[in-house]
């Protein structure tokens, strides 16, 4: 809900400037790919989200999810196998709803985003926890 109402917010005052960023990060997302590390990813993840709530404009929103953002520890699996480019895919689109300053489709895209993660997130998590449960032989 925060990060929907964080791009809801962008969208209405977004820069030509900061959609470059934006541009750039997810042109990082891609080249990174399954080559690179998940410390790379969730360092270009952070600085999309982070750049998106600054440009929300309200301050107490951008520090909370900030602080979320901090608290989130990402699987390593997740920036492997077809889930990675779905991201990527998640992640364009709330750029290309911020770049037609559609606030509607901006929070529509990025709850959409959040949702698919955290099951993307609870999926790995599960696949971890049965695992874990296998008796050694």
């Amino acid at each position: 809900v925060l990060e929907g109402l964080a791009a809801r917010k962008a969208a209405e005052t977004i820069t030509v400037e900061e959609l470059e960023k934006l541009d750039a990060l997810v042109k990082r997302f891609e080249e990174v790919g399954k080559k690179g590390t998940p410390q790379e990813w969730i360092a270009i993840n952070s600085q999309f989200h982070l750049i998106i709530a600054t440009v929300c404009g309200n301050e107490a929103l951008k520090e909370l999810l900030s602080e979320l953002q901090r608290k989130i520890v990402l699987s390593s699996t997740l920036g492997i196998g077809d889930d990675y480019y779905k991201s990527v895919k998640e992640h364009k689109d709330i750029v290309d709803a911020l770049r037609a300053h559609d606030p509607e489709e901006a929070e529509h895209f990025a709850r959409q985003h959040v949702w698919n993660t955290a099951k993307r997130v609870a999926a790995l998590r599960v696949g971890d926890v049965r695992a874990n449960d296998v008796p050694r032989q």
